[in-house]
């Protein structure tokens, strides 16, 4: 059961939060559109090496 979270045009700002990472299934993150600053948190690094596949879509 994969899911996906749409969070673009929230004006979001600051860093992407480490725990996004901890819901349960997620697959794709979409985060375009706001105003987030930082690199992609490690933890989203051990979700795709647990084989999990997360695709963020920046713009």
């Amino acid at each position: 059961m994969a899911i996906s979270r749409d969070l673009s045009y929230n004006n979001l700002t600051g860093p992407v939060p480490d725990i996004l990472a901890e819901l349960p299934f997620l697959e794709v993150l979409n985060l375009s559109s706001n105003q987030l600053i930082g690199s992609i948190p490690s933890a989203f690094l051990v979700k795709s090496q647990n084989g999990l596949t997360v695709r963020f879509i920046l713009f």
